[in-house]
């Protein structure tokens, strides 16, 4: 990779100068989340890229790809950054100074487990469902019987019939499908079972330390200002992650 910190001092330098230059590349890895990295290009995550390393001083060339091979190519330093990690899935890499956002959970819950619910700690040996890749036995320290599904709806309806006792996901995806449920609706919603920072990283070398100076300083900025707040609103507030409207 190039020499960031000379790149950049000679990029100031032209700009100061009233000069063009070729922009400066970034690589980025990450995987595809509605709302968040849309495949039209327009989603939070794109929009706190294209606000921090605009064109035409900065060219973004994004990947999207699975999150076992935006890891992959993180490990090896195939790429700049990547985004959308929680704190602790991946040792020896960047993490930003400020999270990007937080994730806030929800779970459904049997009949029988809504009538002992008195926190996290309640799903302690219990059945816990969750989609593909969704990682959240990592933020509950109590064991579980914990499985992950491509099928959010069997999901909820075996939750819904006392086949399992917790399914965790988000509230709207929830109340849309209680609507082709084989059965009445039965599980009682909890909301923010689980908060956890989202954040973006870095490769952890000279390049990925520059990149990650620049991303602190104006991600700061964003945050001071409420923009980053409207951007997440815009993509992500009203709508779920499948993309679908939030219901009341």
């Amino acid at each position: 990779m190039k020499n960031w910190q000379l790149m950049l001092s000679g990029m100031a330098m032209l700009v100061s100068l009233g000069s063009t230059s070729a922009p400066i590349s970034i690589n980025v890895a990450t995987e595809y989340l509605q709302g968040y990295t849309n495949h039209d290009g327009s989603g939070f995550y794109y929009d706190v890229l294209n606000r921090i390393f605009p064109q035409p001083m900065w060219q973004v060339n994004v990947q999207v790809l699975p999150f076992s091979r935006v890891r992959y190519m993180l490990k090896h330093e195939r790429v700049h950054m990547a985004l959308g990690f929680y704190r602790g899935d991946m040792a020896d890499i960047l993490y930003s100074a400020k999270p990007v956002e937080i994730d806030s959970v929800d779970a459904a819950l049997s009949p029988q487990m809504a009538k002992t619910w008195q926190g996290i700690n309640s799903l302690e040996n219990k059945k816990v469902l969750a989609l593909l890749a969704y990682r959240f036995n990592d933020f509950i320290e109590v064991p579980m019987h914990y499985e992950e599904s491509s099928d959010l709806l069997s999901m909820l309806n075996r939750v819904n019939g006392g086949k399992v006792d917790a399914v965790l996901d988000y509230k709207p995806s929830m109340l849309r499908l209680s609507q082709q449920l084989s059965q009445p609706r039965q599980y009682t919603i909890i909301e923010a079972v689980i908060k956890a920072p989202v954040y973006f990283v870095f490769a952890n070398n000279s390049d990925g330390e520059v990149i990650k100076t620049h991303f602190d300083k104006h991600l700061a900025v964003l945050i001071s200002s409420g923009e980053l707040d409207k951007m997440f609103d815009l993509y992500v507030k009203e709508n779920d992650r499948q993309g679908n409207l939030k219901l009341p």
